[in-house]
């Protein structure tokens, strides 16, 4: 989905649509200085999509507005016949709706997990993004959240298992067609045991249940960092199949790929930009369904922020 960042960020388009199965839209959209939404799992349908782990993969949306999200957002949005997973929910007036302010509404900042290990100027540029939503009206809380830790790994699981199910017969056949990390991520899945699959799928609703109730009791919105690291260069990221890829993706989709498994709707918002130079980002995540809240937060935020309109200065 990288590509559908960039052409935003370049101003060749108005909006762009991507898959995002651990942060595939989120995270280039962070690194682009664009909005980036990840809707919650039947939101939008599946179908028409290339698929890569049908029971994670969710179609995003990038713009440069959380005005310009909601417009593409509620054209997409509801029950596709074709897609029986797609949800039956009303589509609301996500437009009209990030007009409707924040004030009163709980950010919750996570107390454990999230904010660990990340950079110092990454660090900065999210607290001053939470002094701006406190002066909007909103009130910031801590929260901890259960078990994050393990959720990522939960992720893992249903992607690699799928991936190498869905480009199987590909791999065995064109493997010379894949570049060496997309073919070791797919091949990755033979050896996950079925058991352990079938393990992660009977987890997963009452994980997201208990996840919720001990959430969002306490807050409307999540807020912690899309990439926790400054946005790394080509040469950085470039490790080809070896074992140094499996740390780099850890790094890269640690705040992302939780809210796959999870399902629910994330929304990577720009904040500004990091000592390289490059932009970064915070996310916010909430309940199922509560796209029109985390754009009504990300409209007021950029009314008065307006970072999506500012580029790059890059240091001499």
């Amino acid at each position: 989905s990288s590509g559908g960042g960039a052409a935003i960020a370049a101003r060749l388009a108005f909006g762009s649509f991507g898959s995002d199965t651990g942060g595939s839209v989120r995270l280039p959209a962070s690194a682009c200085g664009v909005l980036g939404l990840k809707p919650t799992n039947g939101r939008v349908t599946l179908a028409g999509m290339m698929p890569l782990s049908p029971s994670v993969d969710v179609p995003g949306i990038f713009a440069r507005s959380a005005r310009d999200v909601a417009r593409l957002l509620g054209i997409v949005a509801g029950h596709d016949p074709r897609d029986p997973r797609s949800s039956g929910l009303p589509v609301p007036d996500y437009e009209a709706s990030v007009e409707r302010g924040i004030a009163g509404l709980r950010i919750g900042v996570p107390q454990n997990f999230f904010l660990d290990g990340i950079a110092g100027d990454v660090a900065l540029r999210l607290e001053e993004s939470r002094h701006a939503l406190a002066a909007l009206g909103a009130e910031i809380v801590p929260v901890t959240v259960p078990a994050p830790e393990h959720l990522t790994e939960l992720s893992r699981v249903l992607v690699y298992s799928e991936a190498a199910a869905m480009h199987g017969p590909w791999l065995r056949e064109h493997a010379e067609h894949y570049s060496p990390q997309v073919r070791m991520r797919a091949a990755t899945g033979l050896a996950i045991p079925a058991a352990a699959y079938q393990q992660a799928q009977q987890l997963r609703l009452g994980i997201l249940r208990r996840f919720v109730e001990a959430v969002f009791a306490k807050c409307d919105v999540l807020h912690l960092p899309t990439l926790g690291i400054p946005v790394p260069t080509l040469a950085e990221t470039d490790v080809g199949g070896s074992a140094a890829m499996w740390e780099k993706i850890a790094v890269l989709v640690r705040c992302t790929a939780p809210f796959n498994y999870l399902g629910l709707p994330a929304l990577s918002v720009p904040c500004g930009f990091t000592d390289n130079g490059l932009p970064t980002s915070f996310q916010l995540v909430g309940r199922p369904f509560a796209e029109a809240t985390l754009l009504a937060m990300a409209h007021a935020y950029d009314g008065v922020m307006r970072w999506s309109r500012r580029a790059p200065s890059f240091p001499a």
